[in-house]
């Protein structure tokens, strides 16, 4: 019986290692990626605001 339980805990550790943590890292890159297309659109608008304020 443990040695079942230990076979499905392997099976779910590599089943976990090539969906989970693939996910995971997309979502970072994502999220990152979503981050600096934002700090350059902010950038972008303070630009035109500084030169609407002179």
């Amino acid at each position: 019986m443990a040695e079942i339980i230990q076979d499905i805990i392997k099976i779910v550790i590599q089943v976990a290692k090539y969906t989970i943590v693939p996910l995971i890292k997309h979502t970072l890159e994502g999220f990152f990626y979503a981050l600096m297309a934002f700090l350059r659109y902010a950038n972008d608008i303070t630009r035109r605001l500084m030169v609407m304020i002179r």
